[in-house]
C-alpha cells in the first residue's frame, strides 16, 4: 500500500474502518498502519492478540489522553501494555474470534469517546 500512514487526529478524518484486523504469522504493523490507525493483530501460533497505534498523538486521537490505557480496562483483566502497543493476558491463549471481540470493543470505545 502507498497510503500514507495516518497519524493523529488526520487519522480519524477518513470515512473507512479505523480498526484493522489481521490474522498474520509475520509482524506487519508498518505496513498495517498505512491502511488503518488501529490494527488488531491475532498471532495463531502464539493464540495472542496485540493491538497497536502508529504513535501518541493517533492513541489518544482514537481513544482520548493515555491513548490505549484507556482501552485495557475496558477489554479485560489481564489486558495491557503502553498508551500505544499491547494486548491480551499473557499466558492465556485465545481463539481466533477474541481477536473480531476485541476490534468491536475498541470501536465501540473510539465511538463513545
Amino acid at each position: 500500500a502507498d497510503e500514507p500512514v495516518r497519524r493523529g487526529a488526520d487519522a480519524l478524518g477518513h470515512d473507512d474502518a479505523r480498526v484493522l484486523v489481521v490474522r498474520s504469522t509475520v509482524w506487519g504493523f508498518d505496513v498495517w498502519y498505512r491502511l488503518a490507525p488501529v490494527v488488531v493483530s491475532y498471532a495463531e501460533r502464539m493464540a495472542k492478540v496485540t493491538v497497536g497505534c502508529p504513535d501518541e498523538a493517533t492513541a489518544e486521537a482514537c481513544f482520548g489522553p493515555g491513548g490505549l490505557m484507556n482501552a485495557w480496562k475496558v477489554l479485560g483483566k489481564g489486558w495491557g501494555g503502553r498508551g500505544t502497543i499491547g494486548g491480551s493476558p499473557r499466558g492465556q491463549r485465545l481463539g481466533l474470534s477474541a481477536v473480531h471481540e476485541t476490534a468491536d470493543a475498541l470501536l465501540r470505545l473510539m465511538r463513545e469517546g
